[in-house]
């Protein structure tokens, strides 16, 4: 058995100062949330849902996205340069129920890496969907 430390544990151990110091929004963070819904009426297969617009430099913490049963479709999380940036596959949403996001690439993704990532979306594939949608978009900066 190894008894291990996270990077900002070490840095934080050694004194948390000039080369051990600790980025801005990794410790101590106010945790924001950008709250959106969207009322589905057989929106069409491949259609994206604009669900948080965040500010450059913000860090995804994670996405939420609660739904109604919207039909045989699936939704992916991502933004419009990588639909599936903060899911490892897209969701059912045939019954209703919730998901968050589940990929190591996008927690703590830093909005401002691309041009246009710092609109969240939902991506519909499989066929049209209808009902509601609810999100929680978590960030800090």
């Amino acid at each position: 058995m190894a008894a291990v430390k996270g990077v900002n544990v070490t840095l934080h151990d050694a004194g948390g100062q000039g080369d051990n110091a600790i980025e801005n929004g990794e410790v101590n963070i106010q945790l924001e949330v950008w709250n959106d819904e969207y009322e589905a009426s057989a929106l069409a297969s491949g259609s994206t849902i604009d669900i948080a617009k965040l500010p450059a430099g913000a860090k995804v913490q994670s996405v939420e996205v609660y739904h109604d049963a919207l039909g045989s479709s699936h939704l992916d999380i991502g933004d419009s340069n990588d639909t599936d940036r903060y899911t490892l596959a897209a969701v059912s949403v045939s019954a209703a129920r919730s998901f968050k996001s589940d990929t190591a690439d996008g927690k703590n993704y830093e909005v401002g890496t691309a041009s246009g990532d710092d609109v969240i979306q939902l991506l519909t594939s499989g066929a049209a969907i209808t009902g509601t949608i609810k999100t929680e978009t978590k960030f800090t900066r």
